[in-house]
């Protein structure tokens, strides 16, 4: 573990994993939305009611 084995300031360790943490964050935006508009379209949530359909 990088906290554990390398006896790294406080500081350093901030300047590693913020940086990453931004990046993760940032790279999982976009799967992340995209399960949750598929979850809302999966149980008709939030405008993706079903329209009745009318036969003539």
């Amino acid at each position: 573990m990088l906290v554990k084995d390398a006896n790294l300031s406080v500081g350093v360790l901030t300047a590693v994993i913020l940086p990453f943490a931004i990046v993760m964050m940032m790279a999982l935006i976009q799967p992340a939305k995209g399960a949750i508009i598929a979850i809302q379209w999966w149980f008709s949530m939030h405008g993706f009611e079903r329209s009745p359909v009318t036969r003539d």
